[in-house]
């Protein structure tokens, strides 16, 4: 199994155990979920962080920020980018 599996396994697990419905824009790479409950950015940052420890993208930066979707709806993006050095 690759690393890129085990890591979306690990997040799909936190999304299911956390009852959270989630969707991958694998165009952007991106994770996005709804902003629907008070934990929504603890549960972003959370995402964000299990990405960085994973070294998914060497020397990358995990990141979270607030958005909304095609029907206007609030939501968090997260996903990575690598700093080139």
């Amino acid at each position: 199994m690759s690393i890129h599996l085990e890591v979306e396994e690990l997040i799909e697990g936190y999304l299911h155990t956390h009852e959270i419905d989630a969707e991958w824009d694998y165009e952007e790479q991106e994770l996005i979920i709804p902003d629907d409950t008070d934990n929504t950015e603890k549960h972003a940052q959370t995402i964000a962080d299990m990405l960085e420890k994973s070294e998914l993208v060497p020397g990358g930066k995990s990141y979270y920020h607030e958005a909304t979707d095609s029907e206007k709806q609030p939501v968090y993006k997260i996903g990575m980018f690598r700093l080139d050095s």
